[in-house]
């Protein structure tokens, strides 16, 4: 799970890896922003902080966001993204 704000993330994913990462988030443009972790609920992790991660909107479909992340200019993961309503 993620959540965001203008400016923070934080990502979430349960057992068995239960990892949570904390980042800040820079918006390049409407569809485009890039996010880079400083904190971590666990040691191991630490391997990612400083890596700048983008992510681009390429399409928009009701609640749900297809986007793409890119690390050092190379796509890694295409993925579709769904907005909980409060």
């Amino acid at each position: 799970m993620t959540i965001r704000t203008d400016s923070t993330q934080i990502d979430s994913y349960p057992a068995p890896m239960n990892f949570q990462g904390t980042s800040r988030v820079k918006w390049l443009s409407d569809c485009s922003y890039e996010f880079e972790y400083y904190k971590f609920n666990d040691p191991k992790y630490e391997s990612l902080l400083g890596t700048k991660y983008t992510i681009k909107i390429v399409e928009i479909k009701g609640d749900t966001i297809v986007c793409q992340k890119v690390v050092n200019g190379q796509l890694t993961q295409r993925q579709e993204m769904i907005k909980i309503k409060d």
